[in-house]
Protein backbone atom coordinates (compact mmCIF):
# COMPACT_ATOMS: atom_id res chain seq x y z
CA UNK A 1 0.00 0.00 0.00
CA UNK A 2 1.00 3.78 -0.76
CA UNK A 3 1.82 6.08 1.61
CA UNK A 4 0.22 9.57 0.68
CA UNK A 5 3.00 12.65 0.44
CA UNK A 6 1.82 15.20 3.04
CA UNK A 7 0.14 18.13 1.31
CA UNK A 8 2.79 21.34 0.52
CA UNK A 9 5.72 18.76 1.09
CA UNK A 10 8.20 18.18 -2.10
CA UNK A 11 6.54 14.87 -3.03
CA UNK A 12 3.54 16.18 -3.08
CA UNK A 13 4.16 18.62 -5.85
CA UNK A 14 6.79 16.91 -8.35
CA UNK A 15 5.42 14.46 -11.00
CA UNK A 16 6.74 11.44 -12.02
CA UNK A 17 9.26 11.41 -15.19
CA UNK A 18 6.71 11.45 -18.03
CA UNK A 19 8.17 9.23 -20.82
CA UNK A 20 6.12 6.54 -22.55
CA UNK A 21 8.89 4.35 -22.91
CA UNK A 22 9.90 4.20 -19.13
CA UNK A 23 6.19 3.10 -18.85
CA UNK A 24 5.68 0.56 -20.69
CA UNK A 25 8.72 -0.97 -19.52
CA UNK A 26 8.42 -0.67 -15.78
CA UNK A 27 4.90 -0.42 -15.35
CA UNK A 28 5.56 0.75 -11.67
CA UNK A 29 3.26 4.27 -11.99
CA UNK A 30 -0.29 4.47 -11.43
CA UNK A 31 -2.57 5.18 -13.75
CA UNK A 32 -3.59 8.63 -12.69
CA UNK A 33 0.24 10.07 -12.94
CA UNK A 34 -0.02 7.89 -16.08
CA UNK A 35 -2.89 10.02 -17.62
CA UNK A 36 -1.04 13.02 -16.07
CA UNK A 37 2.20 12.71 -18.09
CA UNK A 38 0.43 11.57 -21.52
CA UNK A 39 -1.44 15.26 -21.22
CA UNK A 40 1.57 16.84 -20.07
CA UNK A 41 3.66 15.27 -23.27
CA UNK A 42 0.50 16.08 -25.60
CA UNK A 43 0.35 19.95 -24.53
CA UNK A 44 1.92 22.38 -26.68
CA UNK A 45 5.16 22.30 -24.85
CA UNK A 46 5.89 18.82 -25.68
CA UNK A 47 4.46 17.90 -29.16
CA UNK A 48 3.51 14.68 -29.65
CA UNK A 49 4.52 14.20 -32.64
CA UNK A 50 7.54 14.95 -34.81
CA UNK A 51 7.04 15.01 -38.63
CA UNK A 52 9.86 15.65 -41.10
CA UNK A 53 8.79 16.83 -44.23
CA UNK A 54 10.20 18.07 -47.91
CA UNK A 55 9.33 21.31 -48.72
CA UNK A 56 10.68 21.50 -52.28
CA UNK A 57 7.24 18.80 -52.96
CA UNK A 58 4.42 20.80 -53.69
CA UNK A 59 2.03 17.92 -52.88
CA UNK A 60 4.08 17.27 -49.51
CA UNK A 61 3.32 21.43 -48.61
CA UNK A 62 -0.43 21.52 -49.51
CA UNK A 63 -0.43 18.11 -47.15
CA UNK A 64 1.18 19.81 -44.54
CA UNK A 65 -0.16 22.69 -44.79
CA UNK A 66 -3.79 20.80 -44.37
CA UNK A 67 -2.42 18.95 -41.42
CA UNK A 68 -1.22 22.51 -39.43
CA UNK A 69 -4.97 23.87 -39.82
CA UNK A 70 -5.89 20.40 -38.43
CA UNK A 71 -3.74 20.61 -35.54
CA UNK A 72 -5.33 22.83 -33.42
CA UNK A 73 -3.49 21.71 -30.45
CA UNK A 74 0.17 22.26 -31.47
CA UNK A 75 1.07 18.91 -30.69
CA UNK A 76 2.81 18.11 -33.87
CA UNK A 77 6.05 19.77 -34.75
CA UNK A 78 6.95 19.83 -38.51
CA UNK A 79 10.29 20.15 -39.72
CA UNK A 80 11.79 20.76 -42.83
CA UNK A 81 14.10 18.12 -43.90
CA UNK A 82 16.18 20.80 -45.58
CA UNK A 83 16.04 23.67 -42.43
CA UNK A 84 15.64 21.63 -38.93
CA UNK A 85 18.00 19.01 -37.52
CA UNK A 86 16.78 15.28 -38.89
CA UNK A 87 17.58 11.49 -36.63
CA UNK A 88 18.47 10.32 -40.41
CA UNK A 89 20.11 11.42 -43.39
CA UNK A 90 18.40 13.61 -45.79
CA UNK A 91 18.02 10.97 -48.45
CA UNK A 92 16.84 8.84 -46.36
CA UNK A 93 14.47 10.72 -45.37
CA UNK A 94 13.11 12.30 -48.61
CA UNK A 95 12.37 8.59 -49.81
CA UNK A 96 9.70 8.18 -47.65
CA UNK A 97 7.59 10.17 -45.04
CA UNK A 98 8.94 9.70 -41.64
CA UNK A 99 7.64 10.92 -38.06
CA UNK A 100 8.48 10.38 -34.17
CA UNK A 101 5.95 9.81 -31.03
CA UNK A 102 7.38 10.84 -28.33
CA UNK A 103 9.37 7.81 -27.03
CA UNK A 104 9.03 5.86 -29.60
CA UNK A 105 11.41 4.88 -32.40
CA UNK A 106 11.22 7.08 -36.41
CA UNK A 107 8.54 5.43 -38.39
CA UNK A 108 8.24 5.95 -41.86
CA UNK A 109 5.06 5.50 -44.64
CA UNK A 110 1.74 4.35 -42.87
CA UNK A 111 3.45 3.74 -39.46
CA UNK A 112 4.22 7.82 -40.08
CA UNK A 113 0.86 8.91 -41.54
CA UNK A 114 -0.51 7.24 -38.32
CA UNK A 115 1.51 8.35 -35.82
CA UNK A 116 0.58 12.12 -37.36
CA UNK A 117 -3.23 11.67 -37.18
CA UNK A 118 -3.24 10.45 -33.57
CA UNK A 119 -2.27 13.74 -32.78
CA UNK A 120 -5.04 15.35 -34.28
CA UNK A 121 -8.49 14.70 -32.68
CA UNK A 122 -10.38 14.84 -36.17
CA UNK A 123 -8.13 12.15 -37.38
CA UNK A 124 -7.25 10.36 -34.02
CA UNK A 125 -10.15 7.35 -34.51
CA UNK A 126 -8.36 6.57 -38.12
CA UNK A 127 -4.76 6.85 -36.45
CA UNK A 128 -5.84 4.34 -33.31
CA UNK A 129 -6.87 1.80 -36.23
CA UNK A 130 -4.34 2.08 -37.77
CA UNK A 131 -2.51 0.20 -34.80
CA UNK A 132 -4.42 -2.81 -36.05
CA UNK A 133 -1.62 -5.04 -37.83
CA UNK A 134 -4.21 -6.02 -40.76
CA UNK A 135 -4.99 -2.00 -41.48
CA UNK A 136 -1.10 -0.99 -41.26
CA UNK A 137 -0.42 -3.45 -43.53
CA UNK A 138 -3.46 -1.93 -46.05
CA UNK A 139 -2.20 1.44 -45.73
CA UNK A 140 1.36 0.71 -45.97
CA UNK A 141 0.23 -1.36 -49.49
CA UNK A 142 -1.52 1.87 -50.42
CA UNK A 143 1.60 4.39 -49.27
CA UNK A 144 3.65 2.21 -51.78
CA UNK A 145 0.87 3.20 -54.47
CA UNK A 146 1.50 6.34 -53.75
CA UNK A 147 5.23 6.44 -53.79
CA UNK A 148 5.25 4.54 -57.35
CA UNK A 149 2.47 7.53 -58.69
CA UNK A 150 4.15 10.42 -56.60
CA UNK A 151 6.61 11.75 -59.49
CA UNK A 152 3.96 12.30 -61.96
CA UNK A 153 1.79 13.49 -59.37
CA UNK A 154 4.34 16.10 -58.79
CA UNK A 155 4.94 17.27 -62.37
CA UNK A 156 1.13 17.72 -62.46
CA UNK A 157 0.82 19.88 -59.01
CA UNK A 158 3.95 21.70 -60.17
CA UNK A 159 2.24 22.48 -63.80
CA UNK A 160 -0.91 23.28 -62.21
CA UNK A 161 0.49 25.37 -59.37
CA UNK A 162 2.76 27.33 -62.05
CA UNK A 163 -0.35 28.42 -64.41
CA UNK A 164 -2.73 29.29 -61.43
CA UNK A 165 0.19 31.64 -59.59
CA UNK A 166 0.89 32.90 -63.33
CA UNK A 167 -2.79 33.46 -63.56
CA UNK A 168 -3.21 35.75 -60.23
Amino acid sequence: MKRKAKPGSAAATTRPFCNTLYFRRTGSVDQRERRYCVRMENSPDYPAVTVWYDSQCPLCMREIALMRRMDTRGAIEFVDVFEGHCPLDRKTLLERFHAQEIGQPVVSGAAAFAAMWRAIPRLAPLGRLARHRPVLWLLERLYRVFLVLRPAMQRVARRWLGETSAAN
